[in-house]
């Protein structure tokens, strides 16, 4: 079952990526404007509604999760992730030791007691929620700025905006 929702979920995404670049809609789409692709989705066939696409609550949004460099997802409910070989490859080489290389023999976990862990700095970030932001870091620049007083400004705002969500406690 995971592996067939893994499948019609990459097949939509494809779709997805297909649709924008047949139409110049280049870039990646934020969850929020995957909405507006309902239109397009019902005429290449996808099935998932694109509501549900955009929700970071339900699948296949809240599979997806970024360890910093590569992008990862859930694929058990105990919070096993999959990812590409290049984005594991610290990883493996963290637990290898010249008498065991990992990299050189493989590794599977015969259960969840011989998993190994990824490394001391190793993080998985799972996106909670997406905010626009823009008229919080633009919206108080007066119409006079211009080059590096600009940047500064945009600057100090986005700062206070980080500022800000670092120190939610949630």
């Amino acid at each position: 079952m995971i592996k067939k929702n893994i499948i019609t979920t990459s097949l939509a995404l494809m779709g997805v990526v297909a649709v924008g670049s047949a139409h110049a809609d280049e870039g990646q789409w934020q969850p929020h404007q995957l909405k507006q692709l309902q239109s397009e989705f019902d005429r290449v066939g996808i099935e998932l509604p694109a509501s549900q696409v955009a929700d970071l609550n339900q699948y296949p949004l809240n599979a997806v999760v970024g360890l910093g460099y590569c992008s990862a997802s859930f694929v058990s409910p105990k919070g096993l992730a999959v990812t590409n070989h290049h984005c594991a490859y610290g990883a493996i080489q963290n637990n290898s030791t010249p008498e065991n290389n990992l990299i050189e023999k493989g590794f599977l976990a015969a259960d969840l007691s011989k998993e190994l862990p990824a490394g001391p700095q190793e993080r998985l970030y799972v996106t909670e929620q997406v905010d626009d932001v823009t008229d919080r870091v633009l919206g108080n620049l007066a119409a006079d700025l211009h080059g590096k007083e600009r940047y500064e400004a945009i600057q100090a705002n986005r700062k206070a905006l980080i500022s800000e969500c670092e120190s939610d406690p949630n």
